[in-house]
């Protein structure tokens, strides 16, 4: 049986009230499981149910936060390593208890302890010379670690190690700048990725011979127009994608994109908020059904375009401006007798629709709810175009 935050909380207070601590261990497996996970149990009845002989008991006293310090310290010499793994990442954990961690055996305990925010800053520059590249990765994505730990990590013989080093948002300027120039081109992808990269380097990698690590630049949004204008002709379509998906896109560079031979860019051109409204207009005759989709979806587009694609041979075209906010009520009204059903039900969603000027009586537009409701066609169901 699963039982509601209150009715634990009842059950606290009844064993509070009508038995002794000790007692609470004779309660139901399920009780006690309950009592163990509730973040809001007392710290007394933890303790006790920390000595239960049932060891998935102990295992949720371990991570429960409001477990004490005193009785985490004792788990933390338990002979379980999941206990131990649980007692590296609880918040009550004291941090002289993660510092006896920090030396365990077990590698998976002192990379909780790399994540742990109660370390001391002698812990985690310990654990950054640990034997397991994992354990060393956990402290260099860990956004607590000082400046000095990073710089010594960037030069990790891993580079799982360096490519952490990389993401972190904590990593200086400078250890980026040194990061940028990494033989492994993951390590070079991560400092693609960091939004702290000035952006001097990220024009730096923008030349990359690595394709992926380009893709990460075109992604950034620290990047300026002029490197983004740069990537607009990069010979890889997936690097050209995320320029068009850039925010800061200029509209010139969103025209130029607008012709390009792959029909995914064009469709991320058509929803960039930077594109002009003579992109829009061209783009609304692009050949291919979802570019032209995705033009019917931006809010930005003129009413006159929008008038245009509401006759779209394609119906997942018209759907979308149908689904269109800014649709005046004469093109609803056109459309709210369109043969097929999902363009119809599009009409009765919008925001505009008004039931006196629409074709589409509401006696209809309940029948077709009850219909897709009723249904069992998941082609029927599918309304989320």
């Amino acid at each position: 049986m699963n039982y509601t935050p209150e009715q634990i909380a009842e059950i606290v207070l009844k064993v509070l009230k009508k038995v002794n601590e000790p007692d609470v261990l004779s309660l139901s497996y399920d009780k006690k499981c309950e009592l163990a996970q509730n973040p809001n149990t007392l710290p007394e009845l933890l303790k006790v149910l920390a000595t239960d002989e049932n060891s998935y008991v102990p295992y949720c006293v371990a991570q429960n936060p409001n477990t004490p310090a005193e009785t985490l310290k004792v788990f933390a010499t338990d002979e379980d390593s999941c206990v131990r793994c649980y007692v590296a990442q609880n918040p009550n954990t004291l941090p002289e208890t993660l510092n006896v961690l920090a030396t365990d055996k077990n590698s998976d305990v002192r990379c909780k302890v790399a994540k742990n925010p109660n370390y001391k800053t002698q812990t985690l520059n310990v654990l950054a010379t640990d034997k397991n590249s994992g354990v060393r990765s956990c402290v260099a994505r860990n956004p607590n670690t000082p400046a000095e730990t990073l710089k010594l990590l960037a030069t990790d013989k891993n580079s799982g190690v360096r490519y952490a080093v990389a993401l972190n948002p904590k990593t200086p300027t400078e250890t980026l700048k040194v990061l940028a120039t990494d033989k492994d081109f993951y390590v070079r992808s991560g400092v693609a990725q960091n939004p702290n990269i000035p952006a001097e380097t990220l024009k730096l990698l923008a030349t990359d011979k690595n394709s992926g690590v380009r893709c990460e630049v075109a992604r950034n949004t620290n990047i300026t127009a002029e490197t983004l204008n740069l990537l607009a002709t990069d010979e890889y379509s997936c690097v050209r994608y995320y320029v068009a998906h850039n925010p800061n896109t200029l509209p010139e560079t969103l025209k130029v994109l607008a012709t390009d031979e792959d029909s995914c860019v064009r469709s991320y051109v058509a929803r960039n908020p930077n594109i002009p409204t003579e992109t829009l207009k061209l783009l609304a005759t692009d050949e291919n059904s979802g570019v032209r989709c995705d033009v019917a979806r931006n809010p930005n587009i003129p009413v006159e375009t929008l008038k245009v694609l509401a006759t779209d041979e394609n119906s997942s075209v018209r759907c979308w401006v149908a689904k269109n906010p800014n649709i005046p009520v004469e093109t609803l009204n056109l459309l709210a007798t369109d043969e097929y059903f999902r363009v119809r039900y599009w009409v009765a969603e919008n925001p505009n629709y008004k039931t006196q000027t629409l074709e589409l009586t509401q006696v209809q537009y309940d029948a077709l709810k009850g219909l897709l409701e009723s249904s069992q066609d998941e082609t029927l169901k599918t309304l989320t175009l």
